[in-house]
């Protein structure tokens, strides 16, 4: 949870740093300009809620600004908008404070657990703060934005519902509350409305500075420090400026943002439906397949959609019936690992293309800078971290022998697959077993985005029919395919050698190929096919319904056998709409008509100017 409020807690440290630069915030009485009464709202028990101008800048600088910046709203329209959207959220509180004081014998609105929560969570945010300035001294990036320009992460897919032994649908059940993966020690229980407790978290951020030996983290120290200071720029009712109540008040509005967050989350939780009970049948997930199915037929085969080869090869998306007659493409799919030429090595490769075809090189040097250039790949090598799923690079000290050389990666990367099903007796878990290894190795090793988190696979295809003379590909042992690709010339020779007339096996590995892109390792992934002929086919011309068995078969069927998502997970995500947040939408209006507002506008018109 502590990823999601980052932003709106470092915004807090630039109230008077606002990115609504045209306000001509200049000398002004600060604390008179920042506590002005933007919007008072009376509610349903006749309670008063201010919202200050504090409020909006701050609620503008963390999310208001995206009115403007993407929804194309004037800076006005924007400003107001993020109001209503901020007395909304004033609302929601309120209403969370009251239900969950209710809940708790109107004794108190949280519980020991959540306190303690709330509290290690503002802790690390403190600390989280800190060392974004530790960054800013060292010149370094942080962890966060380190993992968004290198790191990856396998999503996987985790399934809605599950087949339960009856053969029914249940859905899968929720977290039973929002803080089961927190470890609570009632013993150790911490409270930040415990003065001793929130002064822990001051003495701790003090501890971690002065546990580094030289001067970073001091120096990081006294630049939040300063920061701190800029935001409380004339502030005349502040009085004590140690640093020590400095931080103080700093906690105290981290606090703020954990806790209102924390609220409406648990509000917004407190009404979802966690019950395992599923309003999607059988009967309506097979009719969902059903007519996908002759939507598919329908277009590509009764109506003759020209474009039926292009999209297939685009991706399985919305495609559910495959032609399959004698002369028709056959279509199959191959999950792949690329070792990545560098900028360098790619301007090499390109020369010395170039040079071959002015004649600039013999084909035998051309030959052997091609060797030199492969030999010379260093693969991307990542490690998982077992705390956050995410794969980061690893140092060169760290690499294993095998991963220092694509080829001696490629041998090891092979042995492995190989061996994934060993053990296993059964051929399609075998097959699933590979499958899924060489998954295991796309994070570790693959510099293709494209392939992480596929639904599915690339797509390719072959034809031995219809074909021309120039069509055709010819591969080593003199078969020769029309083959259907979007890929480079070495990459569809490489799949139709898997395909291998439809004989291919799920988990069969091509050798190393060769592209313009670097080397790749290619798995054969399976054949594009029809499930059920009967719904195109019938029985004497009338549509036959599938039964109940055929539910098992969309159970098994994975979209990409790489990842465990099937197609039925896919029908059954799409058919069980989540109506939550139309609900909450509505939720909001009811909590907003039994109030009164009143916008005070000449409070805030400044922030208007562009």
């Amino acid at each position: 949870m502590k990823r999601k409020f980052t932003i709106i807690i470092m915004a807090v440290l630039m109230l008077s740093m606002s990115v609504l630069t045209g306000c001509s915030l200049i000398t002004r009485n600060w604390e008179k300009y920042y506590n002005a009464v933007v919007s008072t709202i009376i509610d349903q028990d006749k309670n008063k809620i201010e919202i200050t101008k504090r409020d909006l800048i701050t609620a503008y600088n963390s999310y208001g600004y995206y009115f403007e910046q993407y929804y194309g709203q004037t800076r006005e329209e924007a400003v107001k908008s993020t109001l209503e959207q901020l007395e909304s959220r004033k609302l929601t509180i309120r209403a969370s404070e009251k239900m969950f004081k209710e809940k708790n014998g109107n004794d108190q609105i949280l519980t020991d657990k959540e306190k303690a929560y709330l509290w290690k969570e503002t802790s690390d945010a403190l600390e989280e703060n800190f060392m974004s300035y530790v960054n800013q001294v060292t010149g370094t990036t942080s962890k966060e934005e380190e993992e968004d320009d290198s790191a990856v992460k396998f999503n996987g897919y985790e399934k809605q519902a599950i087949l339960n032994e009856q053969n029914q649908i249940e859905k899968v059940k929720g977290l039973d509350e929002l803080l089961s993966d927190f470890e609570f020690d009632p013993a150790n229980a911490k409270d930040i409305a415990n003065p001793e407790d929130k002064k822990l978290i001051y003495d701790n951020l003090v501890k971690l500075v002065m546990s580094t030996s030289g001067n970073v983290y001091s120096k990081a120290f006294n630049e939040y420090r300063k920061a701190l200071e800029r935001s409380e720029e004339g502030l005349t009712s502040i009085k004590d400026k140690t640093v020590t109540a400095l931080f103080d008040r700093e906690i105290d509005r981290i606090y703020k943002v954990l806790y209102e967050n924390f609220m409406i989350e648990k509000y917004s939780d407190s009404f979802k439906d966690k019950s395992t009970t599923s309003n999607v049948t059988n009967s309506k997930l097979l009719e969902l397949y059903t007519n996908k199915v002759l939507s598919s037929y329908n277009q590509y085969v009764l109506e003759g959609d020209s474009e039926y080869e292009n999209n297939v090869l685009s991706g399985l998306k919305d495609i559910y019936y495959f032609k399959d007659g004698q002369n028709d493409t056959k279509f199959y799919t191959v999950s792949h690992i690329l070792f990545k030429f560098s900028d360098t090595q790619t301007e090499q490769y390109n020369k010395a293309k170039s040079d071959l075809e002015a004649g600039r090189i013999s084909i035998n040097v051309y030959n052997e800078k091609m060797d030199a250039l492969y030999d010379a790949i260093t693969p991307t090598v990542r490690a998982k971290d077992s705390t956050t799923g995410i794969y980061n690079e690893v140092e060169d000290k760290d690499l294993m022998v095998y991963e220092r050389s694509a080829k001696a990666l490629y041998e090891e990367i092979k042995y492995q697959v190989e061996h994934a099903g060993d053990g296993l007796t059964d051929k399609n878990q075998i097959a699933i077993a590979k499958a899924e290894k060489f998954n295991e190795f796309i994070y570790k090793y693959n510099e293709d985005p494209g392939i992480m988190n596929a639904e599915c696979n690339y797509v390719m295809g072959v034809n031995k029919s219809q074909a021309t003379e120039d069509d055709f590909i010819e591969l080593a042992d003199g078969r020769r395919y029309k083959s259907y690709s979007q890929m480079v010339s070495e990459f569809t020779l490489a799949g139709a050698e898997l395909y291998n007339d439809g004989e291919g096996q799920i988990g069969d590995l091509s050798g190393m190929v060769m592209t313009e892109n670097g080397i790749h390792i290619m798995m054969y992934t399976g054949e594009c096919k029809n499930l059920f002929d009967i719904i195109v086919n019938g029985v004497n011309g009338v549509q036959v319904a599938l039964g109940d068995g055929a539910i098992q078969t969309l159970y098994t069927e994975r979209l990409n056998v790489c990842v465990d998502k099937t197609i039925f997970d896919k029908l059954y995500d799409e058919l069980n709409t989540d109506n939550f947040s139309t609900f909450e939408n509505a939720n909001i209006l009811v909590l907003r008509e039994n109030c009164q507002f009143k916008r005070n506008q000449h409070n805030y018109k400044d922030l208007f100017k562009v």
